[in-house]
This record gives structure tokens, sequence and C-alpha cells, in this order.
């Protein structure tokens, strides 16, 4: 592995069943190196396979065809136990819908992962304050997801992802539940958040004014990804020729 590439796609194809027996391509040939530390932000029609993608670069799902390297190791060759502890080890997720679990206060699912890691220690306690507090709602943290506003559930999410201090944070539509003012809060500290931290990130978006602000934007189109520069300003590819 490159002493600075964290994750390595190469010709990740992906396909479904249909319910008539045939088969779906949603993509077909993704090509995708993530150095450390930089923010990659794809953007696309609906439906084109975003979240497919991130699903698979989060090692939740695995590719028809193609193959995925994460931190120099091949998700190919990995058992279903060795797949899920390389998750837990490296990966953080943020998604549209925060996914707090409603039995828990605020500090207690931002602590989750270091739960379910078996790393619940005064150390770790400690950082998930931390986390709150950098994120703006240490003073809600005894409170239920229900008693909190959107933007702060989703300000808790992203702390939660940031817990066990992840290689790679996956962020599929972050701000896309939330208004336009708070939308943009929270875009700000997701951005701010994974760079102070040195962590790298794909971001999947709609919103073509947070991709702009990434390390680089690629657009999803026929199943590849392709550079942001030669797509229009509504996601149609440009011909070269003209």
């Amino acid at each position: 592995m490159s002493s600075s590439r964290l994750m390595r796609l190469e010709a990740v194809k992906r396909r479904f069943r249909t319910p008539s027996g045939g088969s779906l391509a949603i993509l077909s040939g993704v090509d995708l190196e993530l150095q450390v530390g930089e923010i990659v932000a794809i953007t696309g029609e609906s439906g084109v396979g975003k979240s497919t993608l991130l699903n698979l670069c989060g090692l939740l799902d695995s590719p028809t065809d193609g193959r995925i390297e994460l931190a120099g190791r091949d998700a190919g060759t990995l058992t279903p136990a060795e797949r899920a502890g390389l998750r837990s080890e490296f990966i953080g997720f943020v998604f549209q819908f925060h996914h707090l679990l409603g039995e828990f206060n605020a500090l207690e699912n931002v602590m989750m992962p270091a739960m379910i890691r078996g790393k619940l220690t005064v150390v770790e306690r400690a950082r998930a304050m931390e986390l709150l507090r950098g994120v703006g709602v240490a003073d809600r943290a005894d409170h239920s997801p229900a008693t909190l506003s959107g933007g702060e559930r989703q300000r808790v999410a992203l702390a939660r992802a940031m817990m066990n201090r992840p290689s790679l944070v996956l962020a599929d539509e972050p701000t896309g539940n939330l208004d336009t003012a708070t939308a943009a809060s929270v875009q700000s500290l997701l951005l701010d958040t994974v760079r102070n931290e040195g962590r790298s990130m794909v971001l999947v978006t709609h919103d073509r004014e947070l991709a702009g602000r990434a390390d680089r934007h690629l657009v999803l189109s026929g199943g590849r990804l392709e550079s942001a520069a030669l797509f229009g300003e509504r996601g149609v590819q440009s011909n070269p020729g003209v």
C-alpha cells in the first residue's frame, strides 16, 4: 500500500437481481483512490448508485466484481468477522437520518462505538464529552434524542462517528434532512471536524456548493466516477470535442 493511500477501489461493479430474474447493473466499473487526510465529495442524479457505492466503501456490501482495499487489506479476502472488525476500527458513518438510539441519551449514543468494541473506560467517556463540546452540544449530553432538534441530533451523530478515531468517515447526505441555515452550520462543522482530526472522508451529497468545498469533487454517472470538471452545472456531461 502507498504510504499515503487509505482506500482504493479498482473496477468495482455492483449488479442486483431483478424480480424477473434478470440483472440490473448499478455500478459498471468504479475506480477511486483516497489519500490519507483527503476529502472527496460525490454527486450525481438520484438513483445512480451513490449510496450503493458508499455501502461498498464502508464494507457493508460486497462488489459483484472488482477489488476494494482499505488500510492495505483486500476486503474480498476477509471473513465477515474480519470485515466487521476492520469496519469498526477504521470507519465512522454519518447518515442523512441520524439513527440515534432513543433509549440512550446523547452522551451514551456518542459512546456507543466504544461500547460495541468493549472499550468503555473513563478515558473514552471523557473523549465522548470532548466530542460533544466540539460539536457544540455538551449541554445536551444527558438529553434523549427525542428532546433534541434536528441539527442537534445530527451534531451528536457526527460526534458518534468520530468516537473511535476512524481513519475514514463516510457521510451520506448528512445535512439533507435539515433546513438551509442548520444545514450550513452542520456542513461547516463536519468539514472542520474531519480536517482538524486529520481524517479522510467520502461525502455523498446533492449539494454542489458543499461538494465544491471538498478536496476533490467527483460525479457518479453511467455507473462510473468522473471529475466534476467534465460536467456542466446541471450535472450533464460536457462534450470535450466542442
